[in-house]
């Protein structure tokens, strides 16, 4: 054992003292119980015993800063402390003290001291490394602290200041190379217990589960990526996912500032902390960095943003728009069609919006529209460039509600502006607006079997142009009166009847001058051309005294006119003639001309929103007109373009069953 330095001084000092004063009686080398030895040369002073010690005096002292019961104690004064007593840094125990020369300093006790070789004979609930009293223990190498346990119990490595049980800064904690069982890994459980589990496969994470600590293949998801991952299917969730087990939201940031979350409900937001409208299962909120709150691009064949109802009774649609703005061409859905590529029909035409109802079943649009309760509203509005401009379901200014109602600023289309060029006014700077070149229709509609009706309750349809108001391109037929309203500069106007007639006829008036008994009225060739010469009727009325005219003959060239009994006079006569038109190819359709043509038309003419009367099909055979529906197994063969087969059954058809009575 090594001997201490500071143990052996206060001794040598005492035998210093005996040596002194034995050096006066007897020698400078002084040997006790040495019978017929000398002392030993190295030393002052020799005690030789085997059963024998020194005596060191025994005092009680009270504390390490107070020098009493001893005198002015000299540096290194050696004494055996007797007592307990004190507290705190300055309390003593029995043992070896020596004084400093400022305060008692116990002798270390090698018997209690940890050995660098290591000691036996040790309790664990008796012995220990460690302080006493309110002080941090450090260990030190090279004189730097390299750990620290606390005087609050917490334990730091390569940290003055630990805040955790363990605290381990600027490395790793490893275990490794146990015998037999390879590498280890210390693990803390759910309850801070310390464990030591077997090392894991190359790759594997340490992870608290059910049955215990568990080495796992990336567990957690990986900045470059994970494989082997459980997905799951289209029809079941997978094992491995990234959210929370708890009823906590997952938020997604980035520089740190909040950009999306996942509540702990299943709605998903971004830009927003919560849903902007109860029910919303996702929301996208604008700011004003980004304005488009989402947007949708396909470069492909499908849809930029795609939505489908699939089930349930909602009156919500696959798409949903509402504008609550304040700009005065807001919407709720606009779409806009900017390819510059022509489409190749009617049924493949671009447009800002396109709507689709092809499924069996009523009251099904392909785009519904409706308006508002102010006027000059409507359910669906056509724009062309403000040039011309038609309306579905529109509340007009006036206070009147229509069907369709067409209208126009411009006077002439097919130019961007509708107007013609600014050169042609100039050239006319007084010309009347309305006098100007214009070439906008309001209303154009092709039919089938029946170019439209128009049915009013009260009113049935007006018309006003200025070169005509109506042009009717084949018969016009009416079971009522024409009349003509005329002018007579009085508050009512003179009512007038149209003449008619069981047979087609033309007439014809005017005024010729008989001259020594002879006169011949010339006929013009339209007048001519378009009648039998031997259907005129003429009334000849004279001017003056005659004995009676009368007509010789009637010719392409003219009607010979002569005066009864050879006459000579020559006056003035009027006439006038009816005469059958032959331009007229046809008569009235049969089914027309039938007493129950208005009752069926009628049907016709039917209100899709009355359910109490029924309406009346109409549809052409091709050989007549039908009020009846059109047999089934035509609408399969025409459904199936089997065109041949629609003749053949038309023809046998139309033979066997006559629907229309003359």
């Amino acid at each position: 054992m090594a001997t201490n330095p500071q143990f052996m001084k206060p001794i040598l000092t005492t035998l210093f003292t005996v040596l002194f004063l034995s050096s006066f009686l007897f020698s400078q080398n002084v040997a006790i119980n040495t019978t017929g030895v000398a002392a030993n040369a190295s030393s002052m002073l020799d005690v030789n015993a085997t059963d024998k010690g020194v005596l060191v005096p025994r005092i009680a002292l009270t504390a390490t800063n107070v020098a009493a019961p001893v005198v002015a104690p000299l540096t290194s004064l050696l004494v055996f402390n007797t007592a307990t007593a004190g507290a705190g840094a300055t309390a003593v125990a029995p043992g070896y003290y020596w004084w400093d020369g400022a305060q008692w300093v116990r002798l270390f006790n090698t018997g209690n001291a940890w050995q660098t070789s290591g000691n036996y004979g040790t309790n664990p609930a008796v012995n220990f490394a460690g302080t006493v009293d309110a002080q941090d223990f450090v260990i030190r190498t090279n004189n730097t602290e390299k750990m620290r346990i606390t005087s609050g119990g917490n334990a730091g490595i390569g940290i003055a200041i630990p805040l955790e049980r363990l605290h381990v800064s600027g490395g790793n904690v490893r275990i490794s190379n146990l015998a037999g069982v390879g590498n280890r890994m210390v693990y803390a459980d759910v309850n801070g217990t310390l464990a030591i589990v077997a090392a894991g496969a190359n790759g594997q994470v340490l992870t608290q589960t059910a049955g215990g600590p568990a080495w796992q293949t990336n567990p957690g998801w990986l900045i470059t990526g994970n494989a082997g991952t459980n997905g799951g299917t289209t029809v079941a969730a997978g094992v491995n996912f990234i959210g929370t087990t708890d009823n906590q939201n997952l938020d997604f940031r980035t520089n740190n500032i909040y950009r999306g979350r996942v509540s702990n409900l299943g709605e998903f937001f971004i830009g927003s902390l919560n849903t902007v409208i109860t029910g919303d299962l996702m929301n996208a909120v604008s700011n004003v960095t980004f304005p488009w709150a989402a947007n949708g691009y396909s470069a492909f064949d499908g849809s930029g943003v795609y939505g489908q109802v699939t089930a349930g009774t909602t009156i919500f649609a696959g798409v949903q728009g509402e504008y609550n703005g304040t700009n005065a061409s807001g919407a709720g859905v606009r779409g806009l069609s900017v390819n510059g590529t022509a489409g190749t029909g009617f049924n493949a035409a671009h447009s800002g919006v396109s709507g689709n109802a092809t499924t069996n079943g009523a009251y099904k649009f392909g785009v519904f529209g409706s308006g508002g309760t102010t006027t000059r509203s409507g359910g669906v509005f056509g724009y062309d460039y403000g040039i011309a401009m038609g309306a579905l379901g529109y509340y007009a200014f006036s206070g009147l509600d229509y069907g369709v109602y067409g209208f126009g600023q411009a006077y002439f289309t097919g130019l961007g502006t509708g107007m013609l060029p600014s050169e042609f006014y100039k050239l006319y700077p007084d010309m009347d607006p309305l006098s100007k070149p214009n070439n906008n229709i309001g209303l154009g509609i092709y039919g089938g079997v029946m170019g439209g009706w128009v049915k009013g309750m009260v009113y049935g349809t007006a018309f006003s142009g200025d070169r005509f108001a109506t042009y009717t391109d084949g018969k016009s037929v009416t079971n009522d009166l024409i009349i003509s309203l005329i002018d007579n500069n009085t508050e009512s106007r003179t009512i007038a009847y149209a003449p008619v007639s069981l047979t087609a006829d033309i007439q014809q008036k005017g005024k010729t001058k008989l001259e020594n008994g002879t006169a011949i009225i010339r006929l013009s060739a339209d007048l001519t051309n378009v009648i039998d010469l031997n259907s005129i009727v003429i009334n000849i009325t004279p001017m003056g005294q005659s004995n009676g005219l009368y007509v010789e003959k009637i010719t392409k060239e003219g009607i010979v006119v002569k005066e009864n009994n050879g006459g000579n006079a020559t006056i003035d006569f009027c006439w006038s003639l009816s005469a059958t038109r032959t331009d007229i190819k046809s008569e009235v359709s049969p089914e027309i001309a039938n007493d129950n043509f208005d009752q069926k038309l009628e049907g016709v003419m039917f209100n899709e929103n009355n359910n109490i009367d029924q309406p009346t099909a109409l549809w052409w055979d091709g050989e007549k007109i039908r009020f009846d529906p059109i047999p089934e197994e035509m609408l399969m063969l025409i459904r199936g373009n089997n065109i041949s087969e629609y003749n053949k059954i038309v023809k046998q058809y139309t033979r066997n069953k006559e629907v229309i009575k003359k």
